[in-house]
């Protein structure tokens, strides 16, 4: 079996909500050579606090608010 060494850049949308925010850890947990770009509207279901510990990740951009 051949296994490849894919980096991989995600776009993820409502990242700071509580599925969004699980699945950005999944992701960096599993894959910590990856980027990911979260896009959130942080309103009532966004919330920064959820994301605390990757947001030094040199892999992790949270964009200014759209």
């Amino acid at each position: 079996m051949v296994y490849y060494n894919i980096i991989m850049k995600l776009l993820v949308t409502g990242g700071c909500g509580f599925i969004g925010s699980n699945f950005i850890r999944y992701w960096f947990a599993n894959h910590p050579q990856d980027s990911i770009i979260n896009l959130d509207k942080l309103t009532y279901a966004g919330n920064l606090e959820n994301l605390k510990a990757i947001e030094a990740n040199p892999g992790y951009h949270l964009p200014s608010h759209m």
